[in-house]
Formats: structure tokens, C-alpha cells, sequence
């Protein structure tokens, strides 16, 4: 049996195949000078990538059809919302964390060895490094 993830793949993989299919036909028609009918498939090839991307990056196929369905910026908006959330709720956690509100005490190497292991998702997080309130020009990127 396929796990989640094979599943999840060969649908990616299956959206990005058919996608590719409809800019070959664009393209034979844009050829032809079929400007219309090329624009369509060229729409399709676009929206079908999309799809497999949404997929790809964790969207299910039910939100596709019911909160996504053709309209492909919907796709982009969510997935920045959630990002956007994850950014907020990584600041809470950070702001309520006593080793992140002390990290004067702190050796710099503990502490990016602590955010490494304790937020390893944190890709984009960037530590500035104050003393004495003053910025001292050090920061890690995550």
C-alpha cells in the first residue's frame, strides 16, 4: 500500500504532466496562429501547475475544489496567510520563552544552537545580537 506522501507525490506529479501537455498545445496552436485557443490551453498549462504546486506545498484536493476552484491567486493569498501566521505565532512563542527574554546570559553559540533545536523550521528567522541596549551589528539567519 502507498503511503500519504507517494500518493501525494504521483498527484504532483500527474497535475505537472498534464500541465505540460496543455503548453505543448499552446504552443502547436500559437504556431498555427490559433491566438485564442492557445491562450486557452497556455491558461490551462498555468492553472494545472498551480494546482500541483498548491499540492505540493500542503493544500488538500477538497480545498482546492471548494476554496480555491479556478480562481489561482487564492493559492498565493493562503499560502502567504499562513506563512504570515506561522511568522506571529513563532514570535509568541518567542516572546514567551524566559531563555529568549534573557539572553544576556546567554553565550551567542547556545543560544543559535537552542533556536536550531527548538525551531527548526524557522527558516527566515533572523537573531540580532543588542548589548547594553545597542545594537551590536551581529545577526544569525536562519
Amino acid at each position: 500500500m502507498k503511503t500519504k506522501e507517494e500518493l501525494l507525490t504521483e498527484q504532483v506529479i500527474q497535475w505537472l504532466a498534464i500541465s505540460k501537455e496543455d503548453l505543448q498545445a499552446a504552443k502547436i496552436l500559437y504556431l498555427a496562429n490559433q491566438y485564442r485557443n492557445s491562450y486557452y490551453f497556455f491558461q490551462q498549462a498555468v492553472e494545472k501547475a498551480n494546482k500541483a504546486l498548491a499540492l505540493f506545498v500542503g493544500f488538500t484536493e477538497e480545498e482546492l475544489r471548494k476554496e480555491i476552484g479556478h480562481n489561482q491567486l487564492k493559492i498565493f493569498r493562503k499560502q502567504i496567510t499562513n506563512q504570515e501566521t506561522g511568522v506571529r505565532e513563532l514570535v509568541d512563542i518567542l516572546a514567551s520563552n524566559v531563555w529568549f527574554k534573557c539572553t544576556i546570559l546567554i553565550p551567542k553559540d547556545r543560544l543559535i544552537k537552542k533556536c536550531k533545536c527548538d525551531f527548526p523550521d524557522a527558516k527566515g528567522l533572523i537573531i540580532k545580537f543588542v548589548s547594553g541596549g545597542t545594537d551590536t551589528g551581529d545577526a544569525i539567519a536562519f
